[in-house]
């Protein structure tokens, strides 16, 4: 079929109106450091591995209805989901090349789909009308690889930074994550404060509860917003009027907060091995300084049951008593910490 081209190749317009002409990739725009802006009108919608391997299980059928019929494309009823579960499409058309998504805007060869679901291969693709690429980039700021990692049908993906995932898949998943730590929280109110925005979902998460009226979360790195930016889970991040985003240093950013600025805090550090100074008494100190006198704070360590972080939880519970706070007790189930 003419209307496909495989491989990853170069293309130098991205999510533009629809053209008959398709190239199986490109590289390098998620490693610019520019966030990438899908604008109205222009189509783009991102596979996981797992939702490509549905896709490409259409081919069987197509050959069928093909060989049935005089036209050379044909329609094929769904569901299917894309967006990473966020979305479905209720049919896709399809002929002997491959696969054509969102109203034909998208295509995707039988090759192409394959390339995503190589064996022991995962991932998020971001998939355009001219081309497709892996949702990752490289952090000029940490200098680490980051990408995005779907990690089971219907859940929210993780993202992975230099190695380390940022979420709990083994026992939970990243959205069921979130939502622990906002039972061990309880209700927060007024303006809260979410250090490490990472893909968002903590901030999503304070921002739907209605005693809020603003939350400030902190990003350092320009990447992992491009990452957000890319993640149909983290949309609301950008859309809930709630939230203040900035991106920075925390460590220079909370010195320049007023004092008793936030009834709640959250703290959600990546490893330690990946950011020291954000577990430094000095760091807590400006937690507390900047959390009013009945407010509280939850600090994410990892599971108390491994070795290292059974070790962190002593020296964190440690210094935030240092730092001032009064009450600081553990919450295992979350994984956590809480300190008044």
């Amino acid at each position: 079929m003419s209307g496909f081209r495989t491989g990853v190749g170069s293309v130098l317009a991205f999510c533009a109106v629809p053209s008959p002409s398709f190239v199986g990739g490109r590289r390098g725009r998620g490693t610019t450091g520019l966030v990438v802006v899908v604008g109205a009108g222009e189509h783009c919608l991102v596979l996981a591995h797992y939702e490509a391997s549905e896709l490409l299980k259409v081919r069987g059928r197509v050959n069928e209805l093909v060989a049935s019929i005089t036209e050379a494309r044909s329609s094929v009823g769904g569901p299917f989901s894309v967006d990473l579960g966020t979305r479905s499409l209720k049919s896709i058309s399809a002929d002997a090349g491959g696969v054509y998504l969102d109203g034909d805007a998208i295509p995707l060869s039988w090759k192409d789909l394959q390339t995503m679901t190589k064996k022991g291969k995962t991932g998020a693709y971001e998939c355009y009308e001219d081309g497709w690429e892996r949702v990752a980039e490289f952090s000029e700021e940490t200098q680490r690889a980051i990408s995005l990692l779907p990690v089971a049908e219907g859940v929210a993906p993780t993202v992975v930074i230099g190695g380390f995932g940022m979420h709990r898949i083994k026992s939970s998943d990243p959205w069921t994550d979130t939502q622990l730590k906002m039972k061990a929280l309880g209700t927060a109110s007024e303006n809260t404060l979410d250090v490490c925005t990472g893909l968002g979902y903590t901030a999503i998460a304070l921002a739907d509860q209605p005693t809020v009226d603003l939350v400030t979360t902190i990003e350092l790195d320009p990447s992992i917003v491009n990452i957000q930016r890319r993640n149909p889970w983290s949309r609301r991040l950008f859309e809930n009027p709630k939230i203040d985003r900035k991106v920075g240093d925390a460590v220079e950013l909370l010195p320049t907060l007023p004092d008793r600025s936030f009834s709640t805090i959250v703290h959600d550090p990546p490893a330690l091995a990946l950011c020291n100074e954000l577990y430094t008494l000095e760091f807590y100190k400006q937690l507390r300084r900047t959390l009013k006198p009945s407010g509280k704070l939850y600090h994410y360590v990892g599971d108390p049951a491994s070795k290292e972080s059974g070790r962190l939880f002593r020296g964190i519970m440690d210094r935030l008593k240092q730092a001032g706070f009064q009450q600081v007790k553990r919450a295992d189930g979350a994984f956590g910490i809480l300190a008044r």
